[in-house]
């Protein structure tokens, strides 16, 4: 058990080095905060149109047509360059795999307290001995920590708002 604890940790280490240099890269620079102001603005624009369109008048429809394929070309710059950081983070992640797969290699880091699914124990199993598939692999461990974790500490950091009510998420940063 303390194996997989030494891998959640790792993971977490690993998602703040990835997130440090994601800001470092992208989230400082005046342009990706100008991208995200004018997302933002352009964003509240098009509620406000959407609300008030009841009428649906034309030139409306085709104001708020405008500020929505404004916003769409804005989302787009910002993922391109957040595409920097996501390029970094992959030889990361790629790197600290290999290390780990040398540490851990054919070593059960966990017990599992049930048997997987047969289309599961090909992640679950990876390159340990025996037929015991309630035995962990680390693959398994890493790639369920550095899928969860990465996104928490984005959370946590400020720097990417949770999918499920960001109206609420930034009511409460402005609070």
């Amino acid at each position: 058990m303390s194996q997989a604890l030494t891998i959640f940790c790792v993971t977490v280490g690993n998602s703040f080095l990835v997130e440090g240099i994601s800001w470092f890269v992208v989230y400082r620079t005046i342009a990706y905060q100008n991208l995200v102001a004018s997302k933002d603005r352009t964003s509240k624009k098009v509620e406000e149109m959407k609300t008030s369109l009841a009428g649906g008048k034309a030139k409306s429809a085709r104001k708020m047509s405008q500020k929505e394929d404004l916003l769409k070309m804005t989302n787009q710059q910002i993922g391109f360059m957040k595409w920097k950081s996501n390029f970094v983070l992959g030889g990361i992640f790629v790197i600290m795999f290999s290390l780990l797969g040398s540490i851990y290699d054919a070593v059960p880091v966990a017990r599992l307290p049930f048997e997987p699914l047969s289309m599961m124990t090909g992640m679950t199993h990876r390159g340990l001995p025996g037929e015991d598939m309630r035995d962990c692999s680390f693959a398994f461990i890493y790639m369920l920590c550095s899928s969860c974790c990465r996104i928490n500490v984005q959370k946590f950091l400020g720097f990417s708002p949770p999918r499920q009510f960001p109206k609420e998420w930034e009511t409460s940063l402005k609070a």
